[in-house]
């Protein structure tokens, strides 16, 4: 099944959507090349295709894996941590969405790269509509990205792409991307589980997640930009004896290095697990919204049922794409 919001890509930035990227609650994330259309004849040269891309849950209870929330699809130019200079990354969270309490689930964050950067790339050669044995996608072997080859998806969770690089450079550049583990950031305690979709800025992804146990004492802190602690929110807020329910946290990577970006700090705690997340409150926080200023891109998301600053995602300053000048009163 299909619940979840579809991710939409103009590839060659020709005006229309040419590709779409979606997860599923098999654990598995497609991509559809939509069918091209010759200028004014409204004929199709292309048949639309459908490509499985990863594939991350099986039949174990800690592996099954569910993709309730949209992909965010960025267009990468890298030419230190991949041997494809240009490449797509496919950015998404597991989660449970339907049963946020549970805690048998290892659920992770995932950067998949798609290395068919073309529109209308996928090849299929029998003609049924989907990429499949003979056709090469998402490897040469059409072996969806998987956790069964140890050497496909770098595990970020303790150490960064570009940590790794510099130990294994060979190993960094041939992976088909980067997870990393919720359960293994709580000393191997399943639950947290993505339940929002990533926002992409600056080059680095903001997203939520929620973990059914709550966080007490001293790691019971709220973000660093400005917010204040879980304890002091209680002594303002007239509602404090409702229970706290889970915890809410929020996560800002650099999506080609895996580390915090520069232009936040979180907490100080830029080391292993907690070197890019922090706590924001309790409940299931909503999905990381920017908000476009003059001083660059700020994100704000709510939990506890207020909103939460989350600092400044970007410092370049919105610019006009274009305007219209009506005479016509």
């Amino acid at each position: 099944s299909i619940p979840s919001r579809i991710g939409f890509l103009d590839s060659n930035t020709d005006g229309l959507t040419d590709r779409l990227y979606v997860g599923d609650l098999g654990g598995q994330v497609w991509r559809v090349d939509i069918s091209e259309s010759v200028p004014l004849t409204g004929t199709r040269s292309t048949g639309t295709v459908v490509g499985l891309l990863a594939k991350v849950s099986d039949g174990s209870t800690e592996n099954r894996r569910r993709f309730f929330e949209k992909p965010s699809i960025v267009q990468v130019n890298d030419t230190t941590f991949s041997t494809s200079e240009e490449y797509d990354y496919v950015l998404i969270g597991s989660g449970n969405r339907s049963h946020p309490l549970e805690e048998s689930v290892k659920d992770k964050f995932y950067a998949f790269r798609d290395r068919f950067i073309s529109n209308n790339a996928l090849v299929d050669s029998n003609g049924d509509g989907v990429s499949g044995d003979n056709d090469g996608y998402p490897t040469p072997t059409h072996k969806p990205y998987s956790h069964s080859d140890q050497n496909s998806l770098l595990n970020v969770t303790t150490k960064g792409v570009a940590t790794q690089a510099a130990s294994d450079p060979g190993k960094v550049k041939a992976s088909d991307g980067w997870f990393f583990d919720f359960a293994e950031a709580n000393s191997g305690r399943p639950g947290e589980k993505a339940l929002s979709s990533p926002l992409t800025a600056g080059g680095a992804a903001i997203f939520t997640t929620f973990d059914p146990k709550a966080e007490s004492g001293a790691n019971a802190q709220a973000s660093s930009s400005g917010n204040t602690t879980s304890a002091q929110a209680k002594k303002n807020d007239p509602c404090s004896a409702a229970p706290n329910i889970g915890t809410a946290r929020a996560y800002h990577i650099n999506i080609l290095t895996a580390e915090p970006p520069e232009i936040t700090e979180v907490n100080g705690n830029n080391n292993e697990n907690n070197r890019f997340r922090e706590i924001i409150g309790s409940g299931i926080p909503s999905d990381v919204i920017p908000v476009f200023t003059q001083e660059g891109v700020i994100g704000i998301a709510q939990s506890d049922g207020r909103g939460i600053g989350l600092g400044q995602l970007s410092s370049t300053t919105p610019e006009r794409a274009y305007w219209n000048e009506s005479i016509e009163f």
